[in-house]
């Protein structure tokens, strides 16, 4: 019993001195589109919700809207893809959205701004 308090001591010092632990998260994949198709060139970042001062990884989509995030490290559980795409016209606004990260579609998502407006 002793040796099994000593464990978990030790474990919540180590916590305590590492601090919250990082998991990892993707890669996550897929193409950016509106109605009329894929949207080349569009900003696509992860962030943290509710802690917009965590900065994740961005990345930029390719000539078919296709994009890749790489695997990185987070200490939060929850994340969302935003994605900006440059305005098709001097003085119209970029298209932006965010939607959840969803792990089960990490491969696979598909973020449509017909859709998805900010």
């Amino acid at each position: 019993m002793i040796n099994g308090m000593l464990s978990a001591g030790g474990a919540l010092v180590l916590a305590a001195c590492y601090g919250p632990v990082r998991q990892p998260v993707g890669p996550i994949s897929g193409t950016v589109r509106d109605a009329d198709g894929p949207l080349p060139g569009a900003s696509v970042c992860v962030r943290v919700k509710g802690h917009p001062e965590e900065a994740g990884p961005c990345t930029k989509g390719d000539g078919d809207g296709k994009f890749t995030v790489p695997r990185f490290q987070s200490r939060f559980p929850a994340h969302e893809i935003c994605v900006s795409v440059p305005a098709d016209a001097p003085g119209l606004a970029p298209r932006e959205t965010c939607v959840p990260l969803d792990p089960g579609t990490a491969g696979n998502t598909v973020i449509n701004l017909s859709k998805n407006r900010r």
